[in-house]
């Protein structure tokens, strides 16, 4: 054997073993949390692309879009009292439309141009609460919260999911369609509408 490759074996072994640890070690940043699961911990806004299903992207770009859409509204000035309804599902899928709601309710919130208010469907366990507290004489009357104090939604939002499906032996064609209204409480005047269209292709 080569005398000079000789003299350089252990520098070439060690190198080598270090290049096998790397290869084998996880990285302190990698998104996998559990190598033996394959378990992935990735960004929530990341375009996932599963099918033609209703899945967490669809949700993130009706939230965006709809978010943006109602802060640009000048109705908005002087932070007016907003409830949410419902979103009616009318799609063939079991979509969780109070998720989307929540999300929007979210990033608008905290732009600080609006105030939320419990809708008519939530006041159930509110009304108990208020009534429990004035009536048991368990709290101090100065402290507790006095009935007929809440704050009444000028605005109310409500909406629909739809979907239109498209099918042949080669093709699955979804269209999707979110619609979300602002409505004066009071007269009943939708003040605002904006919609988010989502369609998805898949062959099969």
């Amino acid at each position: 054997m080569n005398k000079n490759l000789l003299r350089r074996l252990p520098a070439i072994v060690t190198l080598a073993a270090v290049a096998v640890l790397a290869g084998c070690a996880t990285p302190v940043n990698s998104p996998v949390s559990d190598p033996s699961s394959g378990v992935q911990r990735v960004d929530p806004g990341l375009v996932g692309n599963t099918g033609t299903g209703h899945d967490a992207t669809d949700l993130n770009l009706i939230a965006e879009k709809m978010t943006q859409s109602l802060l640009e509204l000048p109705l908005l000035t002087g932070r007016p009292t907003l409830a949410i309804a419902q979103v009616k599902n009318k799609t063939g899928e079991y979509i969780d439309t109070n998720n989307i709601l929540n999300t929007i309710q979210t990033q608008v919130l905290k732009s600080g141009k609006v105030r939320f208010v419990r809708s008519t469907a939530e006041l159930g366990g509110a009304v108990d609460q208020l009534s429990t507290t004035n009536s048991s004489g368990l709290y101090d009357k100065k402290t507790a919260p006095k009935m007929g104090k809440m704050l009444a939604a000028k605005y109310t939002l409500e909406g629909e999911f739809t979907s239109i499906v498209s099918s042949n032996a080669r093709v699955k064609d979804v269209f999707y369609k979110f619609t979300l209204k602002m409505i004066d409480t009071e007269s009943g005047v939708i003040e605002w509408v904006d919609e988010k269209q989502i369609r998805k292709i898949q062959n099969k």
